[in-house]
């Protein structure tokens, strides 16, 4: 079951001078790049330390152990960016608007940190992912039931596609975006060209919006 309310946590590890937020930093960073690369299980105290450019004991004095800064990875680097694009979704919005929104700020998350498509897929909806049971409680249950909200209220209104199941709509706004992010070298391998991202969100838009409409809406813009 998902947890209605994301916990609070306090920053994991030791707390930092001024002159060592630089390398705690680097530490998370290099674990983020690490385990998107290679996944968790693959990834080393060893390898982190040789990526940020410290020595290994700099890590343990940190975050003590493996575990404790993979604590820390989610709750600073993945958490902000799952709060950023779910906080937005309120039961006032739009619904063709709120899914748009929601597209759109997955897409800028990957800009930022483009790290997160191949991590999302490799360690958190994977079987067997190892970020799972961190990642899964951050999820902000409560949004998701806004969004299925809005959807069935649209259906009533006769606003949207009454095909659609609303429970599945999130599902489809993440896996149409974040999927195409995460494997982008083989569409790269296959078309010879990178991922356009704002040509891709434009697209996802698009499929979503039309799919949401209902069927005489689509005919009548045809």
């Amino acid at each position: 079951m998902l947890s209605r309310k994301a916990p609070q946590r306090h920053a994991v590890g030791r707390p930092v001078a001024s002159d060592g937020a630089a390398a705690r930093e680097r530490l998370l960073d290099a674990t983020l790049s690490l385990i998107a690369d290679q996944g968790v299980a693959a990834t080393s105290i060893a390898q982190i330390a040789k990526h940020a450019g410290v020595t290994p004991a700099m890590v343990h004095y940190y975050f003590k152990n493996r575990e404790l800064l993979f604590d820390a990875v989610v709750d600073e680097r993945l958490a902000p960016v799952i709060a950023n694009v779910w906080n937005p979704v309120q039961q006032s919005a739009d619904p063709f608007d709120a899914v748009e929104g929601i597209v759109r700020r997955i897409a800028e998350a990957a800009r930022n940190v483009p790290q997160i498509p191949a991590l999302w897929l490799r360690e958190v909806i994977s079987d067997g992912g190892q970020l799972r049971q961190r990642v899964l409680p951050r999820l902000p249950s409560d949004k998701l039931q806004v969004l299925n909200a809005l959807i069935a209220q649209g259906q009533r209104e006769g606003r949207i596609n009454p095909r659609l199941d609303a429970r599945y709509m999130f599902m489809s706004v993440v896996g149409l975006t974040m999927m195409p992010l995460a494997v982008s070298s083989v569409f790269v391998h296959i078309t010879g060209q990178a991922i356009d991202v704002d040509a891709l969100v434009e697209h996802v838009v698009s499929l979503l919006r039309h799919g949401m409409d209902t069927p005489h809406a689509s005919t009548r813009r045809s």
